[in-house]
């Protein structure tokens, strides 16, 4: 039986249940695909049934699948994963999230594959209550908070031999208790296995490194998420990318250019030691070479996530209560519904 997990989410839309319907008049009949036996009845309110789970609404997608809020058998709300045609990404997401098991990374709760080796498949999740942080701008110790989660989560992934290779704020989901998790790791490969099967770059372009513009191989290491997680950090707290050039300059950028770390117009009461803390941990895991990036354990023990680490907790024994920066309500008084989720 499922783990039942209470959550909410929004997101999706018309173009999104376009693409969910075209998915489905591609399979045939979609849960007899998956080779599921019998299929609940369509609850009002619902778009359809995808071998036993109910779905309600898109809420994202990415370049290995599309991800929907769906309802199981016993009414828990859950992440639904579709990979249509890709099956080494989806083989490398199971195999990865049934190895890893971190509070700072997304769990697994089912996954089915499609028949004679052809999709679609489908990976089932527990649902972010709060979505992603794709398109949040936080103040730096706030930022450092999360930083500092997920620095984390890359440590035991990479101490178990992995690299995740798409570290961006779309893939850091936020939930209720506080924590932020890790997610999509359709691009997760252990570097001895990229390395001997070449193929082509992995991740998204703005965060990616120069070594994984030139495609998995000898190149592909942990290294690649240190540059990501420099990259993310920046953006978290800029508003945009360190490397936001549009195009084909955005590769010649990031190969023989310069981050812009300059500050954006409208910080939020940042002081200048967190500036420039901020600056020099971004600068560090944005080398070029990837030998001199940071390794996650000096992630970790730099200044810019140990004075935040060492602020939260003064905060924290000075309240009765402490809560994380993720369950404060978000400025302008959104709720936590307009948040996405995404692969």
């Amino acid at each position: 039986m499922l783990e039942r997990v209470t959550l909410a989410c929004h997101g999706g839309g018309k173009a999104g249940l376009d693409d969910f319907e075209a998915a489905r008049t591609r399979c045939g009949s979609f849960p007899q695909a998956l080779g599921v036996r019998r299929c609940l009845p369509r609850p009002r309110g619902s778009t359809d049934v995808l071998a036993g789970y109910r779905v309600v609404r898109r809420i994202g997608g990415g370049g290995t699948g599309s991800v929907y809020a769906a309802r199981d058998e016993y009414g828990a709300d859950v992440a639904l994963k579709v990979v249509a045609n890709d099956a080494a990404a989806y083989g490398r997401e199971v195999r990865a999230l049934q190895a890893l098991q971190h509070r700072n990374i997304v769990q697994m709760v089912d996954t089915q594959g499609g028949q004679e080796g052809k999709g679609p498949y489908l990976i089932v999740m527990e649902l972010a209550e709060w979505g992603s942080l794709a398109g949040v701008v936080l103040r730096s110790a706030e930022a450092a908070a999360y930083v500092a989660e997920v620095a984390s989560a890359l440590q035991f992934i990479h101490e178990r031999g992995y690299a995740h290779g798409d570290v961006k704020p779309g893939n850091i989901l936020r939930f209720a208790d506080g924590t932020v998790k890790l997610c999509d790791f359709g691009c997760c490969e252990r570097p001895e296995a990229a390395a001997e099967t070449r193929g082509r770059p992995r991740g998204t372009p703005a965060f990616m490194p120069p070594e994984a513009f030139q495609g998995t191989g000898s190149g592909w290491t942990a290294a690649v998420d240190s540059w990501g997680l420099a990259a993310t950090s920046f953006c978290l707290v800029r508003g945009r990318p360190p490397f936001s050039v549009a195009g084909r300059g955005l590769f010649d950028s990031i190969l023989y250019g310069r981050a812009n770390l300059t500050a954006c117009q409208g910080e939020r009461g940042n002081d200048a030691d967190d500036e420039a803390d901020l600056a020099n941990f971004v600068a560090w895991g944005l080398t070029k070479a990837p030998r001199g990036r940071p390794s996650m354990e000096q992630v970790l023990q730099h200044p810019w996530l140990t004075k935040a680490a060492a602020l939260q907790h003064s905060d924290c024994s000075l309240a009765r209560g402490c809560s994380s920066p993720g369950r404060q309500e978000p400025e302008g008084g959104s709720s936590p519904a307009s948040s996405s989720q995404t692969c």
